[in-house]
C-alpha cells in the first residue's frame, strides 16, 4: 500500500457503531454491573447520596488496515440536575477490562476534549475519539472503551449530576486501500509466455480490481513493458475501474514479432494506491500457421440451412479439430448470442470440445486459433438458430412484389419444395396463410385489381423465372405452395417441383409441368 497520488476518486466510506457493551456503576452498590436502565453520571440522591460513572465499549476491528478520518462519539443527553450549572461532563480513554464495578474501576489513561454545546440538556454532546481509535489500532487493538463521568472536583455535588442515554453512537469516516488486482489477461489467455501467443500488435488487456469499500469512482493503472527490455516500462494514467475491472491496450510499437512482453496493474482509490500486481506475460506471434482448423457439432451442423438446428436456449456441443498442426494449441472462439472464449486444445495439434447456450437467434459461431507460430485465418461455420416461423414471413414479403394476387401459402413437413402458380376465375379475395411448427399467421399480399388484365398467356420462361426466385427464398424450407388468382381468361395451371441441390446455395428446378 502506498499513498495516492491522484485526486480522491472515491468518497470516504461511513460507518456508525453502537456499544458492543455498556456499563453503569454506582457507589452505593459497588459491586455491581448495571446494564439496564439510563447511564448515571455524577451525585444524585434519593434516600441516599451516590455517585456514579457510565462505560461504552466499542468494536473497532472495522477499522483494522484503514485510515480513519474522523471519528464522533455522540452521547444524548436525557436530563441535568440543575441547569444553572455548567456542564462537567468529561470523557476519557481507559484501559480495557472485564467485570467493571465501582469497586473495581478500569485505569483512566486520556481526557478527550467535548465539542462546544451551549445547550443545558443536548443530543447533540460529542467528542471527537479519532485519535484515541488511531493509537489503539496502532497497538493491534480490537476495542476500545470510554469513560463517561463527572470532573474529579463536583463529582459528588448533586447539582452538577446527569442523566445521558444507554444507546451512545460513534459515526466514523474513513477508507479502506484497495486490494491488488487479479485474474489478469492478455485478450482471453492466461500469464503464461510459453502457452499465451499473440498475433495483435497492440493486445487488449485487463485486470480485476478490488474495493472493500466498493468499486464505484474506483481508478487502476496499468505498466506495460519488453521482458527483455525492462528499462522500456511505460505506465498509464489513470483509467476508469467503476465497473469492477481495468483495461487497456499495449502501446503502439512496443510489440513486435517473436518478442516476449509483460503487463501489471495496480487499483487507486484517490487516497492510497494498491502494490502492483505480479506481471503476466505473453509472447507475440504474428506468422500463421499453413491449416485451418475444423469445427463440428451434433447439434448444430456445419451450414444446416433454415430453419436452422437447435434453437434459443437450447445447448450445444462444438468441437474445435486442428488437424495435427502441431503450431495450433488453443481455439479462441465467438458468436452472437453465446459470447466469446479461449479454450486449450488436448494436445498442440489436438481438438477441444465446449458447450455453448444461444442467448439469441444467431447465424454463426467464429472460431480462430492460439498456436505457437501464430494464427491461422478466421473460420466461421453456420449455426442457424433463426425459426422456420420467421423465414416463411420474409418468404413472403419477398414474393409480394413479384406475384400480383392473393396467394396462399401454407407449409407442411419435409425437405421438397413445391411451387404451385394457379390462375383462379371468379374467386373472391384469398388471404395467404402460413401453417408450421410455430403456430398460424396470416399474411396478405397484393393482386391484381377489379379490370387489370394479366395476360393470357403466361410465358413458361418467366413461370420459371418466378420459381426459381421463390426457390431461392425459400431454401431449406419445408413444402410450399403459392395459388394466384387471375381476373380475365381461361383457368391456367402451372406447376413446378424443386430440389435441394448438392451446392447449400442453390435450388435447382426438376421439372416444370402445366396444363
Amino acid at each position: 500500500m502506498v499513498p495516492g497520488t491522484a485526486n480522491a476518486a472515491q468518497q470516504p466510506s461511513r460507518a456508525t457503531l453502537t456499544p458492543a457493551e455498556w456499563v453503569t456503576t454506582d457507589s452505593k452498590q459497588p459491586y455491581k454491573s448495571i446494564t439496564t436502565g439510563d447511564a448515571r453520571v455524577g451525585a444524585w440522591r434519593d434516600d441516599k447520596h451516590h455517585i456514579g460513572k457510565s462505560y461504552f465499549t466499542f468494536d473497532i476491528t472495522r477499522f483494522k488496515s484503514t485510515q480513519l478520518f474522523t471519528a464522533s462519539l455522540r452521547t444524548p443527553e436525557k436530563a441535568a440536575n440543575d441547569c444553572t450549572k455548567p456542564r462537567s461532563t468529561q470523557l476519557w480513554v481507559v484501559k480495557p477490562q472485564d467485570n467493571i464495578t465501582w469497586a473495581h474501576q478500569p485505569w483512566e489513561i486520556t481526557n478527550v476534549a467535548p465539542t462546544a454545546n451551549e445547550d443545558c440538556v443536548s443530543p447533540w454532546v460529542t467528542w471527537n475519539v479519532a485519535e484515541p481509535i488511531k493509537k489503539a489500532l496502532e497497538r493491534g487493538k480490537t476495542e476500545i472503551t470510554f469513560a463517561l463521568r463527572i470532573a474529579e472536583q463536583f463529582q459528588g455535588k448533586v447539582e452538577y449530576g446527569r442523566t445521558y442515554d444507554s444507546a451512545a453512537v460513534l459515526s466514523t469516516t474513513f477508507n479502506t486501500p484497495p486490494g491488488v488486482p487479479t485474474d489478469l489477461k492478455v485478450g482471453n489467455g492466461t500469464c503464461d509466455a510459453a502457452t499465451n501467443f499473440h498475433y495483435e500488435a497492440q493486445p487488449a488487456v485487463s485486470a480485476i480490481v478490488h474495493d472493500a469499500d466498493g468499486t464505484y469512482g474506483l481508478e487502476g493503472r496499468l505498466a506495460f513493458w519488453p521482458v527483455a527490455t525492462p528499462e522500456q516500462r511505460v505506465e498509464t494514467g489513470p483509467l476508469l475501474a467503476g465497473n469492477g475491472s481495468v483495461s487497456g491496450w499495449f502501446p503502439a510499437g512496443m510489440v513486435v514479432d517473436g518478442g516476449v512482453y509483460a503487463f501489471a496493474a495496480r487499483t487507486e482509490d484517490g487516497f492510497v494506491n494498491s502494490a502492483w500486481s505480479a506481471p503476466c506475460q505473453f509472447t507475440a506471434d504474428f506468422t500463421p500457421p499453413a491449416t485451418t482448423p475444423a469445427i463440428s457439432s451434433t447439434t448444430y451442423r456445419e451450414n444446416g440451412g433454415p430453419p436452422g438446428d437447435g434453437g434459443q436456449g437450447l445447448a450445444g456441443d462444438f468441437t474445435f479439430d486442428a488437424k495435427g498442426d502441431k503450431d495450433i494449441i488453443a481455439f479462441e472462439y465467438s458468436g452472437l448470442g453465446i459470447g466469446s472464449g479461449r479454450v486449450n486444445a488436448d494436445a498442440p495439434g489436438g481438438k477441444a470440445t465446449i458447450t455453448v447456450t444461444p442467448a439469441t437467434d444467431g447465424p454463426v459461431v467464429h472460431l480462430g486459433e492460439g498456436h505457437r507460430q501464430g494464427r491461422s485465418p478466421f473460420a466461421w461455420r453456420g449455426l442457424p438458430v433463426l425459426g422456420a416461423h420467421d423465414r416463411a414471413v420474409r418468404a413472403a414479403s419477398a414474393l409480394r412484389d413479384r406475384l400480383a394476387a392473393r396467394d396462399r401459402v401454407h407449409r407442411q413437413p419435409g425437405r421438397r419444395i413445391a411451387v404451385r402458380l394457379q390462375d383462379r376465375r371468379r374467386r373472391g379475395a384469398d388471404r395467404a396463410r402460413r401453417r408450421g411448427p410455430h403456430g398460424t399467421q396470416d399474411a396478405v399480399l397484393p393482386r391484381t385489381g377489379p379490370g387489370q388484365a394479366r395476360p393470357q398467356g403466361l410465358d413458361r420462361q418467366r413461370r420459371r423465372s418466378e420459381v426459381r426466385h421463390l426457390a431461392a427464398i425459400l431454401h431449406g424450407q419445408p413444402t410450399a405452395a403459392v395459388g394466384g388468382r387471375r381476373p380475365v381468361g381461361r383457368a391456367r395451371r402451372r406447376e413446378a417441383h424443386v430440389h435441394r441441390d448438392a451446392e447449400p446455395d442453390r435450388c435447382r428446378v426438376l421439372r416444370v409441368q402445366g396444363r
